[in-house]
């Protein structure tokens, strides 16, 4: 993308056309908001772009039609003179596609999320870029933009306002496939040689660096033209939204506004120290719980809003957790430490019926995932929605109870304990269950949920998931990996990803009312959601350090 935006400022000087500063001197333009009822999608982003083949430029001559949403905005010109859109067409891989535009005023007649479609005959392909015909410049050949008049030959504004959510990554983890995809890395900060900077730089664009805590770090691109860039730099810790770009091998993120940027918690001055002891150093991030007169958590918003205003790492110290619960656990390590954690989460452990006239796992679903706007309903863990209670099931419609371990993986059913388990059993939109199926649990490229092994729920719901799943696997024996697909063996994965969903979605106040729910029932607690460090001794980077509870 920043490549393509210097095109645009030697095409300025060649249009003449396209004077920043002369918005009062233009007529504003707003496409009819009306489809075509012949006008439909014939081809993808991802086969559009395969054309180029290994061309710097191709003069596409065929009647393509190609559609997608608009994941940018210029209405805080870092991203000026040109829209991104993501692929919608039913079926298509993803993939994300730059056009050039002679006319900054289109992006606030294009909101974000507005689905488009983009006549292409006529137009010419760069790498990830769609513009008009070329020309040359300064001895090179340069893809030109589309002139302002003839703009809604080519792009045409269907009625439609779809979502756009970004996909959170780790930066380690930021791949091509992500390229012009909006994303969103967490507990992220900015280097210290940026902190008494400006965003930007009112004589060129402007390259600042976000570092997570394991020191690992990305670019931000931040042009001249922003409207934000006499901004200082905020010193917290926190995260950040953009779309990747990726300049001369290096991966770039390009913020819309300065609201894509929330650095509010506090700066984390280094990274974990390891060792081989745990001297208190895993609970510096975590959170207290607010109570009630009775000691009960208040659980004031769904997992879904929650997610959204922590950082990784940050989980909600557990509360009403029993004296002494943990304290056999305590000074060991390794396999001495997962044997005696099983032994306290199985000792007096109670297993329920799958269904029953008595307490069964439809009563322990409605009391633990009770909606917290809404005492009537359940909360549906990877459909994010509240539902009635009294929505059991029916066809494709309605909540089921979830095995977030799939009952296949260990062929174990309903049959009471590991079937009936309330610590993995949780409200599922019906229809998304069924999407799900057995599959095991991984990060998946793009914005699918879902590829032939695994499956990747929302953020709101990865760390529960990673909790329930370690559970599981110390309770009853089962093993964790990096396998998928393993038929009816006592097995899950993706022990990589799932380390990851731990942190990246920590503890919430809802995970511990809900723990303590079955507890109540059930009679043993899932010790992950009470110590989410855990996760790290027994599974994790510390199997031979010694935890303390």
């Amino acid at each position: 993308m920043k490549k393509a935006l210097y095109l645009l400022f030697f095409l300025s000087i060649f249009l003449n056309a396209c004077d920043s500063d002369s918005d009062s001197n233009k007529e504003p333009i707003d496409p009819t908001p009306i489809v075509p009822v012949e006008l439909v999608s014939n081809t993808t982003i991802s086969d559009l772009k395969d054309l180029l083949g290994s061309e710097d430029f191709f003069s596409i001559t065929q009647d393509l039609v190609i559609e997608g949403k608009v994941i940018s905005s210029d209405y805080e010109k870092n991203i000026y003179e040109s829209i991104v859109i993501n692929d919608t067409k039913a079926n298509a891989d993803f993939s994300g596609i730059e056009i050039l535009l002679a006319d900054e005023e289109l992006g606030r007649s294009l909101k974000i999320g507005q689905k488009v479609f983009v006549k292409c005959k006529g137009l010419s392909l760069g790498k990830d870029i769609l513009g008009a015909k070329t020309l040359v410049e300064n001895g090179n050949t340069i893809l030109r933009a589309i002139d302002r008049n003839s703009i809604f030959d080519f792009i045409v504004k269907a009625d439609d306002i779809l979502s756009v959510e970004s996909k959170l990554t780790a930066i380690s983890d930021i791949n091509d496939d992500m390229i012009l995809s909006l994303i969103k890395v967490n507990a992220v900060q900015f280097i210290d040689a940026d902190l008494e900077k400006n965003f930007g730089d009112d004589a060129t664009d402007a390259i600042r660096t976000l570092i997570d805590k394991d020191e690992n770090t990305l670019s931000l691109d931040i042009r001249k033209t922003a409207d934000f860039g006499d901004t200082k730099i905020p010193t917290g810790n926190g995260s950040v939204v953009g779309i990747l770009t990726k300049v001369n091998g290096t991966y770039e993120l390009v913020i819309r506004s300065l609201s894509d940027v929330v650095l509010t918690g506090e700066r984390v001055g280094g990274g974990d120290s390891g060792g081989d002891n745990n001297t208190g150093e895993d609970h510096t991030n975590y959170l207290t719980a607010d109570v009630d007169a009775n000691g009960k958590i208040i659980v004031k918003y769904t997992p879904k809003d929650y997610v959204s205003q922590v950082s990784e790492g940050q989980h909600m110290m557990s509360v009403r957790v029993p004296d002494n619960y943990y304290t056999s656990a305590s000074t060991l390590s390794g396999a001495q430490l997962k044997s005696q954690i099983q032994s306290i989460i199985s000792s007096g452990a109670k297993k329920l019926p799958y269904t029953s006239s008595s307490t069964d796992v439809w009563d322990m679903c409605e009391s633990g995932d009770q909606n917290p706007d809404n005492a009537s309903q359940v909360w549906q863990i990877y459909k994010e929605q509240g539902i009635s209670k009294s929505a059991h099931v029916s066809g494709s419609t309605g909540w089921n109870r979830e095995h977030v371990w799939a009952k296949s993986h260990g062929d174990f059913g309903t049959s009471a304990g590991p079937g009936t388990d309330g610590h993995h059993l949780r409200a599922s939109d019906a229809r998304e269950n069924g999407n799900r199926a057995a599959l095991d649990f991984a990060n998946v490229s793009g914005p699918r949920t879902k590829n032939g092994s695994f499956y990747e729920p929302p953020l709101s719901a990865k760390g529960d998931v990673a909790r329930s799943i370690f559970y599981m696997a110390v309770r009853y024996g089962f093993t964790v990996d990096e396998l998928g697909g393993q038929g009816k063996a006592e097995r899950h994965g993706k022990l990589v990803d799932l380390l990851k969903w731990n942190e990246l979605d920590p503890v919430d106040p809802y995970e511990i009312r809900r723990n303590n729910v079955i507890y109540g029932i059930q009679n043993n607690r899932n010790p992950f959601i009470d110590h989410p460090e855990l996760v790290k001794y027994i599974f994790g980077d510390k199997k031979t350090a010694t935890w303390k509870n």
